[in-house]
């Protein structure tokens, strides 16, 4: 009898016998109290190209009458194979063995260094092997955002705003249906030119708590090797209120437990809506490494709208400058495109003193510090002190006003 080879994925654990031809997947695992771990098994043939159906089933890893009991259905159903009790006691010890030592302890220097210390599924937005929020008000066209992401990364479409690396996206939807979303796809893929382009985004309709739906959306990532994950949104996905910390850890465990980049939708109350704290436990501005308020403006009656996109955290990366992208929604296409957030009035409002000033002084005109005053809205000693410390970036012609000093790091990407 030959030694299997495991493979593990976020939860689920496959074994294949090459030389018997038999495939057992084990997920599921569930550990009581007194240490029972009990599992879904399934049995596959793998004598063609596509592994052939034999039996599932929960079984009692640790019971050794399980064990048996189920190594003589499996005789009855199959008898090629003469020793299915020293498969399935291989199939338990391994998984037993992975699953209580969890992923090992490595030593720093054997792992592998990245090409890049820092990888971007999509740039600035979604940190590579990591947890990404978005978050803003209602309507401040999140899912949008994560939706033309979704499709970017799935065609590898780069737009001159967004810069995505190439990959296998399942979106788990918990605000529309399959329909609407598909429509929302389409629609981008117009705005894209990629009109006769098929979508491969995986989409699932989701409405049970995330932390007791993930085994079967482990198995799903494991399978079609998912490399983003987008969850839309946190609230429904949550197993009770967010603001409690014990619902909104287990919410973050059954995504880390995925070992996938994710993007995470969230939300603003909007009696808060100016404050840059996500709706719930504190865990959901601690847990994910990088964060992006959205904030939109639209005139009444208009089918295009602006939105704000503001860094509010970043971990192992600098903060980006706010941004700011124009949707156009019309029949045929949604069309996103690049806009200047010091040209849009109620977007800057939230953008600091100092890119106020560099929009200001950028046009190529000195200005005085009351000028700056009544342009801003700012405190005189305030915007003072700004222009003095910022050396290098802003100077002071004799008489004439403060201008920019024409520098690479002032200049829109």
């Amino acid at each position: 009898m030959s030694k299997p080879t495991l493979t593990a994925s976020g939860g689920v654990y496959t074994l294949d016998w090459d030389a018997e031809r038999t495939r057992i997947r084990i997920d599921r695992l569930l550990e009581d109290s007194k240490h029972v771990i009990t599992a879904e098994i399934l049995v596959q043939r793998t004598v063609t190209e596509t592994p052939q159906h034999l039996h599932q089933a929960r079984l009692n890893l640790t019971s050794t009458a399980a064990r048996r009991t189920l190594a003589k259905a499996l005789e009855q159903m199959d008898s090629t194979i003469t020793q299915w009790d020293v498969l399935l006691e291989q199939a338990c010890v391994m998984v037993l063995e992975r699953f209580r030592e969890g992923d090992p302890a490595i030593r720093v220097h054997t792992i592998e260094r990245r090409e890049r210390a820092i990888v971007y599924r999509s740039w600035p937005y979604v940190l590579e092997h990591q947890l990404n929020l978005l978050y803003g008000v209602g309507g401040a066209a999140k899912s949008a955002m994560a939706q033309l992401i979704a499709v970017l990364v799935d065609t590898y479409q780069e737009e001159h705003f967004i810069r995505p690396l190439s990959g296998n996206v399942l979106y788990l939807d918990y605000e529309t249906d399959q329909n609407d979303f598909r429509g929302r796809i389409d629609h981008i893929h117009a705005g894209l030119g990629l009109n006769g382009v098929d979508s491969n985004i995986l989409y699932r309709f989701s409405y049970h708590p995330l932390a007791l739906d993930i085994a079967p959306i482990q198995r799903i990532v494991a399978e079609h090797q998912i490399d983003l994950v987008i969850v839309d949104s946190a609230g429904p996905a949550c197993n009770g209120e967010p603001e409690k910390a014990e619902i909104a850890l287990a919410f973050f465990r059954a995504i880390r437990s995925l070992q996938k980049t994710a993007l995470v939708i969230s939300h603003v109350p909007k009696e808060r809506e100016n404050q840059k704290m996500p709706f719930g436990s504190v865990y959901f501005w601690n847990m994910p490494r990088n964060l992006w308020l959205l904030k939109r403006q639209q005139e009444p009656g208009q089918s295009e709208l602006a939105i704000g996109l503001y860094h509010t955290k970043g971990n192992s990366v600098m903060l980006e400058k706010p941004r700011a992208i124009k949707i156009s929604f019309s029949a045929e296409a949604t069309i996103f495109t690049k806009a200047d957030i010091m040209r849009e009035p109620e977007l800057a409002k939230d953008t600091s003193m100092r890119d106020k000033l560099v929009f200001l002084l950028g046009k190529g005109v000195p200005m005085t510090v009351d000028e700056l005053v009544a342009e801003t809205g700012g405190d005189k000693r305030n915007i003072t002190n700004k222009l003095n410390e910022a050396k290098g970036l802003f100077a002071k012609n004799t008489g004439a006003g403060w201008f920019l000093v024409a520098r690479k790091d002032t200049q829109q990407e």
